[in-house]
């Protein structure tokens, strides 16, 4: 082999080796960063897809998120929504579990004029859970009864208590058979369910490390969730039928039960 010396070599090559540059540290730090983000990746789909895995991870980089998603879900609960094309979506992906948590928020409570007219109409049965500690408990119901009344007329909102009724109670009277939903709404409204994704919210709760006890918890009451949101959506879509005569129904089905004890003071 012939070595030329730096004066015999083409400009373009000295050119190039002149103008090389160590790489910057930054660099360096986010290709470290980058291949810890994809051993832990691919420790998730291990422990979790194992079946999986060359399917998975023969894709793409900016593929594996979302195929490591559409498996997980297939086994165990659905994943909260983000872009799983983008770049970063493989760094979030391990950086916790990615679950969607629904429990109510006090901005989101007070939100009611952007909700559909079944879910208002849910919201003016129960008591307020963000203001019980407070005198103007009652006055934060006002517009949503307001709203209720613009719905279904005064006379049929006038047979609800100031303060609602609280989650035990109506519970009690619905039982799980036709008129279920309205407890389900209720307990989701109020924390009250047991379930982890309806009860809790990131203003509460920071977000959880990937733990194989959690996944297994949330696998295991996923089947629940779903089924009281069905219950639910189910009663908003029953009620926005016909709006007055179905929602006579439920007061007819309700104030029996509970006018003589009364909403229960949290």
């Amino acid at each position: 082999m012939v070595v030329h010396s730096p004066e015999k070599m083409p400009l373009a090559v000295l050119a190039r080796r002149l103008t090389l540059e160590p790489p910057s540290i930054e660099h360096l730090i986010g290709f470290i960063g980058q291949s810890e983000v994809f051993a832990i990746f691919l420790e998730l789909v291990r422990e979790y897809v194992p079946d999986h895995e060359r399917e998975i991870m023969r894709g793409p980089v900016w593929e594996r998120a979302e195929s490591f998603r559409r498996r997980f879900e297939q086994e165990y609960f659905p994943l909260a929504d983000f872009a799983y094309g983008d770049g970063e979506s493989l760094e979030y992906m391990v950086h916790a579990i990615p679950v969607e948590l629904m429990g109510w928020e006090y901005d989101q409570y007070h939100e009611y004029e952007s909700y559909r007219p079944g879910a208002t109409l849910l919201l003016g049965l129960v008591i307020n859970p963000f203001d019980y500690g407070y005198e103007d408990s009652e006055a934060a119901r006002v517009p949503i009864l307001d709203s209720c009344t613009d719905l279904v007329g005064a006379e049929l909102v006038a047979r609800i208590p100031a303060r609602g009724w609280d989650p035990e109670a109506l519970r009690t009277a619905c039982g799980d058979k036709a008129y279920g939903g309205v407890a389900d709404f209720a307990e989701w409204l109020c924390a009250a369910t047991g379930l982890w994704m309806l009860d809790c919210t990131y203003e509460m709760y920071g977000e959880e490390y990937w733990d194989r006890g959690i996944v297994d918890e949330l696998t295991k009451q996923w089947p629940l969730v779903k089924q009281r949101l069905d219950r639910v959506f189910q009663m908003y879509d029953w009620l926005e039928t016909s709006p007055v005569k179905n929602f006579t129904k439920v007061l007819d089905f309700l104030v029996p039960k509970l006018t003589a004890v009364g909403p229960k003071v949290p």
